[in-house]
């Protein structure tokens, strides 16, 4: 007695565009935090825990601060490249947001390009090599 088989089910239609086919400014959204804004940045926040003994309005002039955003953003640069995008300036502490249970939010952007949109010369592209080179080899400032 022969079976028969069931016919092969089309495979279901995409839900969304494919990021390469959406606007650079809407595709480095999709590649970036849920709630960033759409624009030509890349958006990442770290998190501190409450134990962390600066206060929220001094992240940006703390004594000590300066290599912990050095190493942010250097961070960031992987972060970006990590998602298909090439930084192409430097990255920029955006400020802080403190969370219910007193831990603090460091938000930082940087612009970027698609890498399949990149138009000009890979050596431009801000990598996180070049970042601690220009820093003079790590994220440590000179006291």
């Amino acid at each position: 007695m022969a079976t028969k088989k069931a016919a092969a089910k089309p495979p279901p239609e995409p839900k969304n565009k494919p990021v390469s086919d959406l606007e650079p400014t809407e595709e480095i959204a999709e590649r970036t935090a849920p709630d960033a804004p759409e624009d030509d940045r890349f958006h990442h926040t770290f998190t501190l825990p409450p134990t962390t003994i600066i206060a929220e309005d001094d992240w940006a002039k703390a004594d000590g601060a300066e290599n912990m955003h050095n190493a942010n953003k250097t961070a960031l640069y992987e972060l970006a490249l990590h998602r298909g995008l090439h930084p192409t300036d430097e990255a920029t502490f955006d400020g802080t947001d403190t969370r219910s249970d007193g831990s603090v939010d460091l938000h930082y952007s940087v612009a970027c390009r698609p890498a399949h949109l990149v138009d000009h010369p890979v050596i431009e592209t801000v990598t996180p090599t070049v970042a601690l080179m220009d820093m003079g080899g790590d994220t440590q400032t000179e006291d």
